[in-house]
């Protein structure tokens, strides 16, 4: 018993080191050796658990989602605020995603990070449903929201719910980028120009 408690200690600091350097680095940046040598353990303590890099970032992509997962509070369905008010909780609480994940993960300057990790988890793992796990519940909600905005004549009926959704996230994710480059003061006036360019377009 006290070896798989062991065991299991181990593979999580593996993982959560691993995780570390593939958001720092890029997957193609990182190796085995360089993990071992971070978390103080043999290359062949590292291999018993994970016997490729790959496979070890798979664990640690599915770590971050889970993580990310278990901080994400998205209300009941019944629960949602109405489309424009998310919109403006959204963008204006976009600065807060890098505090969030800087908190959890012990890493600065998440932007660049995070999206890479992401390209990363299509072009090495090639796992399109492991993203669309992450994003689903974002997308429900979006769904569920502009259908709403919909019926009750706050927004165009020729719009297309599932394109928007798609089209909402989308841009939240690119601003998450914008942040990075402009000033804290500008950002909050752009992001609050984004949502109301973004609601002339649902409306007219």
């Amino acid at each position: 018993m006290m070896a798989d408690t062991k065991s299991e200690r181990t593979r999580e600091l593996l993982v959560a080191e691993a995780l570390r350097q593939f958001l720092m680095s890029g997957y193609e940046n990182v190796s085995l050796h360089q993990i071992s040598e971070a978390t103080n353990l043999s290359k062949g303590a590292l291999t018993y658990h994970f016997d490729s890099k790959k496979v070890l970032f798979q664990a640690a992509v599915e770590y971050f989602f889970d993580t990310l997962e278990t901080k994400r509070t998205l209300p009941e369905s019944a629960e949602l605020p109405p489309l424009r008010t998310y919109l403006e909780m959204s963008f204006r609480g976009i600065p807060q995603i890098s505090e969030l994940l800087a908190s959890i993960f012990g890493i600065h300057d998440t932007s660049m990070n995070y999206h890479r990790l992401l390209l990363d988890v299509i072009q090495v793992l090639g796992d399109y449903e492991l993203l669309h796990r992450y994003f689903s519940p974002a997308l429900q909600s979006l769904h569920t929201m502009i259908s709403r905005a919909r019926e009750d004549g706050q927004i165009r009926e020729d719009i297309d719910v599932s394109s928007l959704a798609h089209q909402i996230l989308a841009t939240i994710e690119g601003s998450y980028v914008i942040q990075f480059y402009i000033k804290s003061d500008d950002f909050e006036r752009t992001a609050a120009s984004m949502v109301e360019n973004l609601w002339r377009g649902l409306r007219s």
